[in-house]
């Protein structure tokens, strides 16, 4: 359970870390959403956390052991932050896999309508002996019923990148989910945080920020690096 931990603590690092460097954005809503999934055998663990209900920033975390197998799966989902992790393992065939995956963002407001995004999915795996691990993010961008942007990004992907100037005023939403996924033999863990994010265009004249600031910022990343990377528990 020392990648669980690890997670959990890079997950508190980056919501201080955020506090000082994100301005809050205009938004007329927003809602998160953590799901950890952990099965070792015929055990199995989940754990969801979701907004209203649950107060962000949310953290979910299912853990599963039978015999030999173990799996475990965390995630973190607010503030502008969301973090997945997956690993499983079975000591008996010495085989495990760890995936963790950050992202990292910046998204702002150029002029009145004119709205820039740059995404870039921050991921680490680890196998053993063949084993599976992976992460995902999907993004997609809305405004007035019409989507700009409906993309997915893997560690292999560069950063995305998007420049567009929305039709006049009106309400858009992006939302953004992350993905992460481990398996080894009979242990499978998988973790899905996600965020939505509502806001309006303002009419020509009006000032206010549309999105700003949400993301990982450098700081984090680097002290994400300092804690190390996941290994096999």
């Amino acid at each position: 359970m020392k990648t669980l931990r690890t997670t959990i603590a890079a997950a508190l690092l980056a919501c201080a870390a955020l506090g000082a460097h994100a301005a809050p954005g205009p938004y007329t809503s927003s809602s998160f959403a953590s799901d950890a999934v952990a099965v070792a055998g015929a055990v199995a663990d989940v754990d969801s956390k979701a907004s209203p209900l649950d107060t962000p920033p949310l953290i979910s975390t299912a853990v599963a052991i039978s015999g030999a197998d173990f799996a475990s799966a965390s995630g973190f989902a607010g503030g502008g932050l969301l973090v997945a992790q997956a690993e499983a393992s079975s000591a008996s065939e010495a085989v495990s896999a760890v995936g963790t995956a950050f992202f990292e963002g910046m998204f702002s407001m150029t002029g009145v309508g004119a709205v820039a995004f740059k995404i870039d999915l921050l991921e680490q795996n680890f196998t053993d002996a063949g084993q599976f691990s992976d992460a995902s993010l999907f993004f997609k961008l809305t405004f007035e019923g019409t989507t700009y942007a409906d993309v997915v990004l893997t560690g292999d992907d560069g950063p995305y990148v998007l420049n567009l100037t929305l039709p006049g005023a009106g309400t858009g939403m992006f939302s953004l989910l992350l993905a992460s996924e481990a398996n080894a033999l009979r242990g499978d863990a998988s973790n899905f945080a996600q965020a939505e994010f509502m806001a309006a265009v303002p009419e020509p004249g009006q000032l206010s920020l549309l999105l700003a600031g949400l993301g990982l910022v450098g700081v984090v990343i680097r002290s994400r690096r300092r804690i190390g990377a996941p290994s096999a528990a």
